[in-house]
């Protein structure tokens, strides 16, 4: 059966997006936790005093399991960053656990021990598998556990620790493709006798387009871009707000996307620079490979404007037609 997501508030695109995912298809399924704080102990038995650190703890939501009502576990990676002295990966089993019961969260490590738990009432209904956070001033418990940890800068201890802030990221994935804009401009000139008249220019722009995607949907990256152009003559396209739906049948090889966004544009027409406002309007094809995204076929329009009030006012359109693919790591 098919489902679609209702399309709410169509003209408020600012936060919309960050709660929509794209339905039917499974995306990478990576999560990022991490602690920080500012602590004293021991690295390979040297000493350290009120340094910053960070644990970073990095599994696969697919591999959460329940062991008992309320309680979720998940096995990790893990990596200590220590002020003034290195970066550590932990070797003795690190996890990640919580409990509802308890609002409670911890780092594990020897395949079920605590060596750092914190407390908060948004605990108390998180699974380890979406984002959460940050969630700042917790205290730090079961520090009398985290004794020798083994790592490759040696065993680590923490004793003491102050406030610490928490955080659990979707990682996404980058997923991108060639393409070749054809541009139609029209631009609003005066003429010698003060008359505004259009004149109108053809051109086009070949690049790159980007669009980052995690397992709740897209994501944008560290400049803010859910779906970004960049041209081989320095044009940017950034889309930072946007709405998405799609369908969702699990039985199907291939699922339909639509997006719509607006952001910002810095092109270049003719060895001129202009900049202004942008917009996507964009329909897609989810390819999907043993029920996993493998390509993205995406078509619509760029649009856009800017310069008004100048002697450079614009407004632009140009066709995109592109198949996307995950970008290795």
């Amino acid at each position: 059966m098919m489902r679609t997501r209702k399309l709410v508030g169509l003209f408020s695109l600012v936060t919309f997006a960050a709660s929509l995912a794209i339905a039917g298809t499974t995306f990478a399924a990576l999560i990022t936790f991490t602690f920080n704080g500012t602590g004293s102990g021991t690295v390979d038995g040297a000493p350290f005093t009120n340094a910053d650190y960070t644990i970073t703890l990095i599994g696969d939501t697919t591999a959460i399991t329940n062991p008992s009502p309320g309680t979720f576990q998940l096995d990790t990676t893990a990596t200590i960053v220590i002020g003034g002295i290195g970066t550590a990966t932990v070797t003795e089993l690190p996890g990640i656990f919580v409990s509802q019961n308890g609002s409670v969260l911890g780092f594990q490590c020897w395949g079920g021990t605590d060596v750092l738990d914190l407390d908060d009432a948004a605990f108390a209904t998180y699974d380890l598998a979406t984002p959460l956070g940050p969630i700042s001033g917790l205290h730090a418990a079961a520090l009398a556990q985290f004794k020798n940890v083994a790592s490759t800068l040696g065993p680590i201890t923490l004793s003491s620790s102050g406030p610490v802030t928490f955080q659990a990221s979707l990682a996404a994935k980058t997923w991108t493709g060639s393409i070749s804009i054809p541009w139609k401009i029209t631009i609003a000139l005066k003429d010698t006798n003060g008359d505004s008249k259009f004149k109108k220019l053809s051109s086009s722009s070949t690049g790159t387009i980007e669009m980052y995607i995690s397992k709740s949907g897209p994501q944008p990256n560290a400049e803010g871009c859910y779906v970004k152009f960049s041209g081989d003559d320095g044009s940017t396209i950034c889309i930072k707000q946007i709405v998405s739906i799609s369908t969702d049948i699990p039985k199907s090889k291939t699922d339909q996307l639509l997006l719509v966004g607006t952001g910002t544009m810095a092109v270049v027409m003719e060895g001129t620079p202009l900049s202004g406002i942008a917009y996507l309007d964009s329909k897609g094809t989810l390819k999907k490979t043993g029920g996993e995204m493998s390509a993205i076929t995406l078509s619509g329009k760029f649009g856009g404007g800017g310069g008004e009030g100048t002697d450079q006012t614009f407004v632009l359109s140009g066709n995109v037609k592109a198949t996307l693919t995950e970008q290795a790591d």
